[in-house]
């Protein structure tokens, strides 16, 4: 029999069929209860969110589902996976992410209709570092710095000294700090092995016996100067490796005897008054001298001159009887005005040119009569001078002249060679036998004397363009105010002695030593810039460059170079010493003509077609301007290295690839428009 309880849930199962509904309601008599909806998926959450991988890497994806009910489920397994580009990153079904190429890509996790990104980049491999310098050859204390580069597999490079380890495999050689600083110990032969992540670079070190100063010398080693004169001392280093360098701006230089000599700071030597003296030059611990000779002044005095219309010696003019004609000839091509004397026929024939009434006295006070001579009719001359005794005239053969141009022939005749001093001393005549035509200039004696006015005032003259070379300041070749207006007042008061009246000798003799102690106190005292310290080592694999000169021996020269070559210039390009290393001394001077100087290498001419600058580190502590010239076969191209920077070395990098024509080169040349001095160094092709 059918009761109610069993017909109320005969009833709901007949709805639950009819509607299909996924809820079972089961009806009893006297109430009812129902059964909570299942969870759904509210979102899910890829992690991790990003990855940063190496190509070929692989990181898998977490799927993680968030349901309503605030439950989680790890649905990695079940989820779908997709990549935004698979030439960057593929993702396998697992969800495992796997790194193809450099780039970046976006991975979507799907579940339930629900998804989640993942941020994808790939980085490009190390595929090698190198390392500059490959080699390096040091002396024992010497330091070079290994400079670390990396090399991806996208092409791009990066410094990556700091991040790099070192060691050497000979710390008795040489040691490696862990910033790549290589130090020499001893001599031999050591390899650094440099490591960046998985890669290796390996630089060969040999370290030599540190080069000790062996001795120096000094050019010239004697010097023969008259009052004032001066002459440069120039002091070159012998290394215990064979090797040289001028180190004149480096020494110390005194004198034996100021009074006779005095000597500068920079080794230029000034004669002061007759006598000898010992110059000597200390470099470090060694000295080497120069012996110094001061002679005496020429004094010259002329009855007649081309140079002058007034006589220094007055006297009388006269033929002696001979029908001689005189004549000032002003037509001569070399020296206008001369004497023209044709011979007459009073001594059957015979011309002669006779002075008497010298009003400057005994010629015993000179030793040489001196006359230049030109003619085509005349092979000896005589001299005639009355004295006291036998041989007053001699016979000279013009042959035993010294020939000048234009066919004039200067004589110089000893007065030694008449017997008996001619204590007459006031006339003299020179003749010759036979007709023709004569021509003279420059008759005069010469004696030696301490010093005359003559010479005192050419150092007068001297010491003002010395002073107006050297203003006051505090730059390279100044000097300062106090310097300046000592050695002006020194000028003023020899000036004055020059422009007096008929002076006392020992007056004349007193203002030259003090002008010429003056000059020396002056020079002594001129300001003298010059570097303490050497340029950054060049870090560029020695196979990239093509070197001229470099004081730390990064690079090896070429062979062939000959530096200051005979270009028939005032400016030189020879070695110094800075910081114990030898550069280069560029002095720009001038000879009246171009300012240049240079480094020739035609014997071993370079290709540079592969090459695109010139580099170059200078010192300058008074140089206005600079530039370079590169120079083939047949063609020179200068090229600017820009404003000139003082005080300090600076670097450039002549960029000359945009000239055309440039590839075998033979020469360079430094041009400037004033005077300077240059230090020079690293000077490369690369």
């Amino acid at each position: 029999m059918t009761t109610n309880r069993t017909r109320g849930v005969l009833l709901s199962l007949g709805l639950l069929l009819a509607t299909g509904a996924l809820v079972l309601t089961v009806g009893c008599s006297g109430g009812s209860s129902s059964t909570p909806p299942a969870p759904t998926v509210s979102s899910i959450l890829a992690a991790p969110s990003t990855m940063a991988l190496s190509v070929a890497g692989t990181s898998q994806i977490t799927v993680t589902a968030n349901m309503s009910d605030a439950s989680t489920s790890n649905v990695t397994a079940t989820a779908t996976y997709s990549t935004s580009a698979a030439g960057v990153a593929t993702v396998s079904a697992g969800g495992l992410v796997t790194a193809v190429a450099p780039g970046t890509a976006t991975i979507t996790a799907t579940y339930s209709g629900k998804t989640s990104t993942v941020a994808v980049t790939v980085a490009p491999t190390l595929s090698s570092i190198t390392v500059a310098p490959a080699t390096s050859a040091l002396v024992v204390a010497g330091t070079a710095q290994i400079v670390v580069t990396s090399h991806m597999s996208d092409s791009t490079t990066a410094t990556v000294t700091s991040g790099s380890t070192f060691a050497s495999s000979a710390t008795g050689v040489a040691t490696v700090s862990t910033g790549g600083l290589i130090t020499a110990v001893a001599p031999g032969t050591a390899t650094i092995t440099t490591t960046y992540q998985t890669k290796t670079a390996t630089t060969t070190v040999t370290v030599s016996a540190a080069v000790t100063l062996s001795s120096i010398t000094v050019a010239p080693t004697t010097l023969a100067l008259n009052p004032a004169g001066t002459g440069q001392i120039v002091v070159t280093a012998n290394m215990s490796d064979s090797t040289t360098s001028t180190v004149t701006s480096s020494a110390t230089f005194s004198s034996s005897a100021s009074g006779v000599a005095t000597v500068s700071t920079g080794g230029l030597v000034t004669a002061v008054a007759a006598g000898t003296a010992t110059i000597t030059a200390t470099y470090q611990t060694k000295t080497a001298t120069v012996a110094v000779t001061v002679t005496a002044l020429p004094v010259v005095k002329y009855v007649y001159s081309t140079a002058s219309s007034t006589a220094d010696i007055a006297a009388a003019w006269g033929e002696w009887g001979t029908g001689t004609t005189q004549t000032i000839y002003a037509a001569d091509a070399t020296y206008n005005p001369c004497l023209k004397l044709v011979s007459g026929t009073g001594w059957g024939p015979a011309f002669c040119q006779a002075w008497s009434s010298l009003d400057q006295g005994k010629l015993s006070e000179f030793t040489t009569l001196k006359f230049k001579i030109k003619t085509s009719d005349y092979a000896a001359v005589s001299v005639k001078i009355p004295s006291t005794g036998a041989n007053e005239e001699l016979s000279y053969a013009l042959s035993t002249g010294t020939a000048l141009s234009g066919g004039w022939i200067q004589m110089s005749v000893p007065l030694s060679d008449f017997l008996t001093n001619p204590v007459g001393g006031t006339e003299f005549a020179i003749f010759g036998f036979g007709a023709g035509t004569v021509y003279l200039t420059d008759i005069g004696f010469t004696g030696t004397a301490a010093v005359n006015k003559t010479g005192l005032a050419a150092a007068v003259s001297s010491a003002q363009a010395l002073l107006a070379l050297h203003t006051v300041g505090a730059g390279d070749g100044n000097v300062t105010q106090a310097v300046h207006d000592a050695y002006n007042t020194a000028i003023n008061t020899a000036y004055t002695v020059v422009t007096g009246s008929p002076t006392a000798q020992s007056t004349v003799t007193a203002a030259w030593v003090a002008l010429n102690s003056a000059t020396a106190t002056f020079n002594a005292a001129i300001i003298h810039l010059v570097p303490t310290t050497l340029p950054s080592t060049p870090a560029l694999a020695a196979s990239a460059v093509i070197a001229l000169h470099t004081s730390s021996g990064t690079y090896t020269p070429i062979s062939g170079i000959t530096w200051n070559p005979g270009w028939g210039q005032a400016s030189t390009l020879v070695d110094a010493t800075v910081a114990t290393k030898t550069v280069k001394l560029l002095t720009m001077a001038s000879n009246g003509s171009a300012i240049y100087q240079g480094v020739d290498f035609a014997g071993n001419a370079q290709n540079i077609s592969t090459k695109s600058k010139l580099h170059l580190d200078y010192w300058t502590g008074n140089g206005q301007d600079l530039s370079i010239t590169v120079i083939t076969g047949g063609t020179e191209v200068p090229i600017s290295i820009g404003s000139v920077t003082k005080g300090g070395w600076t670097s450039v990098d002549v960029n000359f690839s945009a000239v055309s024509g440039i590839s075998s080169i033979i020469q360079l040349k430094f041009t400037a428009n004033t005077a300077g001095i240059f230090y020079l160094d690293n000077i490369y092709f690369h």
